[in-house]
């Protein structure tokens, strides 16, 4: 008997059935992420952005060029690259445990290029940009994984890109604050 055929008389077409449905679900999961992703990055961020600085880092100078354009222009090309990269990544899914963590680091990916070019575009000049994101490389993708991780939980994943959001800025901001320190003399 030929291989497929032998597939089908144990009855293992519901496992093709099985998986298409599990895949579908995972890309209309990644899709509304997606989308949350941007509205949080493009409505909340600059909300929650002006509103911290006003608050809890008004000893933070606007060093930075603040530009909507720019911040959505990076929001987009994040959100085109990660497309392109989930579909890529596909047939990694197949080896056992890839499924579970290539959409975690995709996510993590994704929520690192976005919010945190946005969480520094206003207060960090081009200088401090490049130091920041060379030195907090790992940890910017660690919040994004947790982040990722957060997007799974029933009913709080809801709030993830929101709460994403705020956690970049509060890191971005700190560090920077945290940099211009270390930059001044006698301090």
């Amino acid at each position: 008997m030929p291989p497929l055929s032998l597939l089908v008389a144990w009855g293992v077409p519901w496992l093709a059935t099985a998986l298409a449905w599990l895949g579908g679900w995972m890309a209309i999961f990644a899709l509304a992420y997606l989308a949350a992703l941007l509205l949080a990055a493009l409505l909340v961020m600059p909300l929650l952005l002006r509103h911290l600085a006003a608050t809890e880092y008004r000893d933070l100078a606007q060093l930075g060029a603040d530009s909507f354009v720019a911040a959505s222009m990076n929001s987009l090309g994040a959100a085109l690259l990660f497309v392109l990269l989930w579909v890529l990544t596909i047939p990694l899914w197949l080896i056992p445990g890839l499924s579970l963590v290539v959409p975690l680091l995709l996510m993590a990916w994704l929520n690192r290029c976005t919010f945190a070019y946005d969480a520094l575009s206003a207060h960090a000049s081009e200088e401090e940009w490049q130091m920041l994101s060379a030195r907090h490389k790992a940890p910017l993708l660690l919040l994004g994984f947790f982040m990722a991780l957060l997007a799974h939980v029933p009913l709080l994943g809801l709030l993830a890109p929101a709460l994403a959001a705020l956690a970049f800025v509060h890191y971005g901001l700190e560090s920077l604050r945290r940099l211009r320190q270390e930059a001044l003399p006698g301090e």
